[in-house]
């Protein structure tokens, strides 16, 4: 029955044909890989130079924010102004992130285009499988989009509260108070000083400022989007193993479809570690960045809300706050999650009735696979910070020290 010859094949209607429930994720996350593709993100060869392109457009475009954003920085560190230094910091980390996102994925395109790639012959792969399968790939794909779902929109609401709050407070002072005007984001801006409040230079670094906001939530849904739609997916390899083990001893009395079965099964699973690897290879530089810049943006805008005054307190930096502890929060959960799952193939093997077996070699080959299994699977970055929930406790609990510091 070839490579996957324990699953049953789904037909539609008499054609003989796979009923296609599965497409590949272009198609199936055509919502949020469009804001890839619109990211340059998305490693399509045929776009390579285009992409390339824009890259380099970009990153020129960047270089007046950077200009005002270091030249801010240094007068706040001549002055020893903690408050705009804090704040400075946390509007200014995320968009240097973006940048090397950007140029991470460039680099790291094939990688990345391997990963896709696998995704997508395992979704055509599940086309063949019976309905046991296919429900577990159906609820996998079920909570990825509502992870999807929320971290879109929680990206969105981060950055368009900055615009918008200015957008606001600029309206209502024009039409009840004294016409103060509001920046997206408040910088000195080098050589105009208090005239960057003036026309046109106000409606110019206005429009800037939402150009740059617009680049920030196409890459932080598009680069962030498919870690964790990757490690989703090595979930889902995980899961379909334990059901493939469960389903590979069923049949006693035929040894050798047995033993079949269960080396496809083996091959599976090792199969699934190396993607595990390829994850960590393409998105290591990623988690470093998250662990260390996250505890950076926590720190600075708990900060900004706790010092301001009860009625002067800024909405946006609340819900950046928020933001940035989601950003460490989901990438340690969803390696947990692996982790459990991974560990869930031993449970599975060993619940399996294999100890009843009469031939000796498969019973040696499911004690392999309980042993390995109970080798807990993880996601370290450089080799040096592994990816859970006791990192984000810490990470936590490090960022209140630094505050605390602060404030003192």
């Amino acid at each position: 029955m070839g490579r996957h010859g324990l699953n049953e094949i789904s037909t539609s209607g008499d054609t003989g044909e796979p009923e296609k429930k599965f497409k590949p994720i272009a198609e199936t996350y055509r919502k949020f890989t469009l804001a890839m593709v619109m990211g340059m993100m998305y490693p399509n060869p045929r776009t390579e130079r285009r992409r390339l392109i824009y890259l380099l457009i970009i990153s020129i475009s960047f270089w007046p924010v950077y200009v005002m954003w270091f030249y801010d920085v240094f007068h706040c560190l001549q002055r020893l102004d903690v408050d705009n230094l804090t704040r400075q910091l946390s509007l200014g980390v995320p968009i240097m992130f973006c940048q090397f996102k950007m140029f991470l994925v460039t680099i790291l395109r094939k990688k990345m285009q391997n990963l896709i790639e696998e995704i997508n012959a395992d979704y055509e792969r599940y086309n063949c499988m019976d309905a046991g399968y296919q429900a577990i790939v159906m609820e996998n794909q079920k909570s990825l989009l509502k992870l999807e779902k929320v971290w879109t929109y929680m990206v969105l609401a981060t950055v368009a509260a900055f615009p918008l709050m200015a957008l606001y407070q600029t309206t209502e002072h024009h039409l009840f108070k004294e016409g103060q005007r509001f920046m997206v984001h408040d910088v000195d801006v080098p050589w105009l000083k208090e005239q960057r409040f003036e026309s046109p230079y106000f409606e110019i670094l206005f429009v800037y400022m939402v150009y740059i906001a617009l680049v920030l939530v196409l890459c932080y849904t598009a680069y962030d989007g498919m870690f964790f739609l990757c490690i989703f997916h090595a979930c889902l390899k995980m899961k379909i193993i334990s059901h493939q083990l469960m389903g590979a001893l069923r049949d006693h009395d035929d040894v050798e479809q047995m033993k079949r079965n269960i080396a496809v099964v083996v091959e599976d699973q090792c199969e699934t570690f190396r993607f595990v690897d390829r994850i960590r290879e393409e998105y290591e530089f990623w988690l470093v960045q998250v662990f260390g810049l996250t505890g950076i943006q926590i720190c600075m805008n708990m900060y900004q809300i706790i010092t301001s005054d009860g009625s002067d307190i800024d909405p946006r930096y609340i819900i950046f706050f928020v933001a940035a502890i989601l950003h460490i929060y989901v990438p340690c959960f969803l390696v947990s999650k692996l982790s459990a799952t991974a560990a869930e193939v031993s449970n599975s093997a060993y619940c399996a009735g294999w100890e009843q077996l009469a031939d000796s070699g498969v019973r040696r080959s499911i004690a392999i696979m309980i042993a390995r299994a109970q080798i807990p699977v993880q996601v370290q970055a450089l080799n040096m910070v592994t990816f859970n929930m006791e990192l984000f406790v810490s990470v936590m609990q490090t960022s209140y020290s630094v505050f605390t510091l602060l404030r003192s």
